[in-house]
């Protein structure tokens, strides 16, 4: 190991004399747009996701969700204001003529959720029998600043990627850029969305703007094939882009359950000065450098576990994998600086008539430093009597995993406070051979210089 890794390591949460806010992905106030991500069939005909907005909450709560009037053609809407109230938890379902369908803007794909106490927004779409589960950042959350993190679509028709810009301000500016060929600015007004399309993969793509503003991306696969040489590289994904924090330096990337034969982990960089190392559970360290605006990739099998250190902040997805090489679910790898405490867990488990409720699983995949996991809690009840029976040690041996099954709705918290990661994993079968996983990290919080140029408060 390197001693620059180290000494960068132990600089985490030892800075004086700095302007530092953390911000948490809980919250009371939240915007995002719909991802435009529609199923094709074998004769290329359309059908839309419904869309599910799962809000957890530590205690009973109301909320509001406030959505643009679907009868009005004015260019900003009027926005329709509904009350609902959370007892722990609440599902709200939108049908699918709520879906964004635009090619360019628009100002009626948005959703506003506001509420007077802290919860957690997941928005789950349901794409003819794929689950793709969303978490949603609040308002204070978001940034002016993002790297991209997306994934290579299908050479099929109707297959693309996609980057979605939800504006908070009143002229909000936007610069997207990358190293092959896109550069492009855009105005927007209050809660306008953009969404730009292709058919590349726009990893690395970086997007710039005056006021914080809200990213998404996504890939749609396309229409299916009858051959049966089709090979996929991708099903439905998405998610919210988190900002890179001031002190992500030191990433775990857990193993996963055995439907995933491999999976990758794409690593971003906001400038040209990383340094990175990645250790393995199974391969040998490999010490490489990552630049702006060019993502390097590490492809692993699912049962491995990586522990990856930087010099400078950075960024790690993990795509999960099918044998068949097939992307499952993409979701941000939250820093070990960014892990929390205590979390608020909910995953609606998908409902076909023709599987079996004992072929839909769902687990948590926990990280904790290993002397700590003994403090675990399910709803205030202890999990981990003997930690040392179950666990899997991390590459660096500071940390463990523990897989443990979840149940409908859990409280996840420390017996003192400890902070731990928390990816909430599940898997689903959709005909007698073939099942899907979706995964999400159930939260994360950030630590970036103090401004003073802080998100607006939502109205409406």
């Amino acid at each position: 190991m390197c001693l620059w890794i180290y000494i960068s390591l132990l600089a985490v949460g030892c800075v004086s004399g700095e302007d530092v806010c953390t911000e948490s992905s809980y919250g009371k106030e939240f915007i995002f747009g719909f991802a435009d991500i529609p199923y094709y069939d074998y004769h290329g005909h359309r059908s839309d996701p419904v869309l599910t907005i799962l809000v957890t909450s530590k205690r009973s709560t109301s909320f509001y969700i406030s959505l643009p009037s679907t009868n009005s053609a004015s260019k900003t809407p009027t926005l329709v204001k509904t009350r609902y109230y959370a007892y722990n938890y609440k599902e709200v379902t939108f049908n699918s003529s709520m879906i964004n369908r635009f090619e360019d803007t628009g100002s009626r794909s948005f959703i506003k959720i506001s509420s007077s106490d802290d919860i957690s927004v997941l928005a789950m779409y349901n794409v003819n029998s794929y689950v793709i589960t969303n978490p949603i950042l609040p308002v204070n959350f978001l940034s002016s600043a993002y790297i991209v993190p997306s994934y290579s679509p299908n050479t099929v028709t109707h297959s693309k990627t996609q980057l979605l810009i939800v504006a908070l301000n009143d002229s909000t500016s936007i610069t997207l850029q990358s190293y092959h060929g896109i550069y492009l600015t855009k105005t927007l007004k209050p809660n306008e969305v953009y969404m730009y399309q292709d058919n590349r993969d726009l990893s690395g793509v970086s997007i710039n703007s005056n006021h914080p503003i809200a990213v998404f991306s996504s890939i749609v696969p396309g229409s299916k094939s009858f051959s049966s040489h089709t090979r996929w590289n991708t099903a439905y994904l998405s998610m919210q882009v988190p900002p890179i924090g001031k002190y992500a330096l030191h990433f775990i990337v857990p193993a996963l359950p055995n439907e995933v034969q491999s999976y990758k982990v794409r690593i971003y960089s906001p400038s040209n000065l990383a340094k990175v190392e990645i250790h393995s559970t199974s391969s040998s360290t490999k010490i490489t450098e990552v630049y702006e605006r060019i993502y390097y990739e590490y492809n692993t099998k699912g049962s491995s576990t990586l522990e990856i250190v930087s010099n400078i902040p950075i960024m790690v997805v993990q795509i999960a994998l099918s044998s068949t090489g097939e992307a499952m679910f993409m979701a941000n790898v939250p820093a070990t600086s960014q892990f929390l405490s205590n979390y608020w867990t909910y995953i609606k488990r998908p409902s076909y008539s023709s599987i079996p409720s004992s072929e839909s699983t769902n687990t948590y995949i926990v990280t904790i430093r290993h002397e700590k996991a003994a403090g675990l809690l399910f709803d205030n009840e202890p999990v981990l009597h003997n930690p040392e029976l179950v666990a899997h040690k991390t590459p660096l041996g500071n940390y463990s995993i523990f897989t443990i099954p979840m149940t409908s709705r859990d409280i996840v918290s420390h017996a003192v406070d400890e902070p731990f990661g928390l990816l909430v994993y599940g898997r689903s079968l959709t005909t007698d051979s073939e099942s899907y996983s979706y995964g999400h990290y159930a939260g994360m919080e950030i630590k970036s210089d103090c401004t003073t140029t802080a998100s607006p408060p939502i109205v409406g």
